[in-house]
């Protein structure tokens, strides 16, 4: 297949797209066939002759482009002359031209999505990004810090474009966010996205990205992302591993190791991002992509593939489950409630609501004596001042504990009679520090002497 091709005001012969046809200002004004083949070694062999009309006006610089197949579409490989210029109607001899001594090769590969990140700027410390998952086998990355993946780097395997020649919103499917801008810088892309929904999957479809031949992206070309605000461990739910993940990075210096407990941004660790965490506590988000194809060739037997990460253990279905004793009968009330919990260790127990200063939050139960009770406690708050204590009939009894107590056990004896046993966690007018919280767990009664 023979193009004659006009170079456009430029007079600059520009590259061609993947099917071999004009780009850029160059203009096809004829187009014919002589046969299939190139030789790479030789100039252009068999003739041709085409009538152009409109004719080319003088100073016009023309060349022609061979393609090794006649059938449009399926070429690989093409020849091209040098310039001729038109000085009036003419009769081109394209052999006086010649073609290149060696065929070139067309562009007929496609780009891909090679990575792709949610970056955010943390106060001071600068620019953070966080790598999301581009494998559909894989649960979507949770993106914990402020406002969710509001601006997202695309990398691609090549410079890419817009089919239509406008980047804009047409290029975007978006679920759980709005199109707000977007830019391509050789080969990346930045979008920047508004209205991001928190406890949500954002997803970003790709439409109308090729290259700069015009093949169309292949392969991946879609991002989805879990957002959850808080959740600085990436379990899929906000708890408090999280204000211990938290915790554990109080006011080390910022490093691509610690950067997602800084969730509100602050560029610095903070008990202000254990309150972030603290007020979404019990939030959560889906934690896998149930539309993911089966892997070809992959088996699973008698457990989760491997190629997924383990899911995060969930707490119990009722307050007397966390606490190991679901044949009492428990109530809680106060300020706030008591709820199940995964306790900073990865023990299912319960815990105190998420109460302010001189604010209390209590559990409790009714039992009939004589008996012994057994249970085990634990508590993370300011030392001295926040405590969690045990009472009977309203009577505190003594090991009250506050500051950072670890699992302690404990067993009191239980007087004949029916009698109330409470667990509270109360603070006093000012301040906070840990977790402040208590923890319960493991309650035991067996009735009798």
């Amino acid at each position: 297949r023979v193009l004659v091709i006009d170079a456009g005001a430029n007079g600059v012969a520009d590259s061609p797209d993947h099917n071999g046809n004009p780009m850029g200002d160059d203009i096809l004004i004829a187009t014919t066939t002589i046969g299939e083949g190139i030789a790479p070694d030789i100039a252009l062999s068999g003739r041709f002759s085409t009538s152009i009309y409109p004719p080319p006006g003088a100073g016009a610089k023309v060349y022609v482009r061979v393609l090794n197949v006649a059938a449009p579409g399926q070429a690989t490989h093409y020849g091209q002359s040098s310039l001729f210029t038109v000085a009036g109607v003419d009769v081109l001899d394209v052999s006086a031209l010649g073609l290149a001594a060696t065929a070139q090769a067309l562009d007929i590969a496609a780009p891909s999505l090679l990575a792709a990140v949610s970056r955010k700027v943390h106060g001071a410390a600068g620019t953070f990004d966080l790598p999301l998952t581009l494998d559909p086998l894989l649960s979507p990355t949770v993106e914990p810090r402020r406002f969710g993946p509001d601006l997202i780097v695309l990398t691609f395997s090549e410079t890419i474009a817009a089919a239509d020649g406008t980047l804009s919103g047409n290029e975007f499917t978006l679920t759980n966010a709005t199109f707000s801008s977007a830019t391509i810088v050789s080969s990346n892309l930045t979008l920047n996205l508004t209205n991001v929904v928190d406890q949500a999957k954002v997803t970003v479809v790709l439409n109308g990205l090729t290259d700069l031949a015009g093949n169309p992206l292949a392969g991946v070309n879609a991002v989805k992302i879990r957002v959850l605000y808080g959740d600085a461990n990436q379990s899929g739910s906000v708890s408090v591993g999280d204000m211990q993940a938290v915790k554990n990075k109080l006011s080390q210096a910022l490093s691509s190791a610690n950067f997602l407990s800084d969730v509100n941004l602050s560029g610095t660790i903070t008990v202000g991002d254990m309150q972030v965490v603290k007020n979404n506590l019990t939030h959560s988000v889906p934690l896998g992509d149930t539309s993911a194809p089966a892997l070809a060739g992959t088996t699973t037997i008698g457990g989760p593939s491997l190629l997924a990460p383990a899911p995060a253990p969930s707490p119990a279905a009722t307050l007397g489950e966390a606490l190991g004793a679901p044949s009492l009968v428990w109530s809680t009330n106060g300020d706030e409630v008591w709820a199940p919990t995964i306790a900073p260790d990865g023990s299912s127990a319960a815990w105190s609501g998420r109460i302010g200063n001189l604010n209390v939050s209590w559990v409790e139960t009714t039992v009939i004596g004589p008996g012994t009770l057994s249970f085990e406690w634990s508590v993370s708050s300011e030392l001295n001042a926040d405590f969690l204590t045990f009472s009977v009939d309203g009577a505190d009894q003594p090991g009250r504990i506050s500051g950072e107590a670890g699992w302690l056990p404990l067993s009191f004896s239980i007087p004949a009679g029916t009698h109330r046993l409470r667990w509270t966690y109360g603070k006093n007018g000012a301040n906070a520090a840990g977790l402040d919280a208590g923890w319960l767990r493991r309650v035991g009664y067996g009735a009798g002497p």
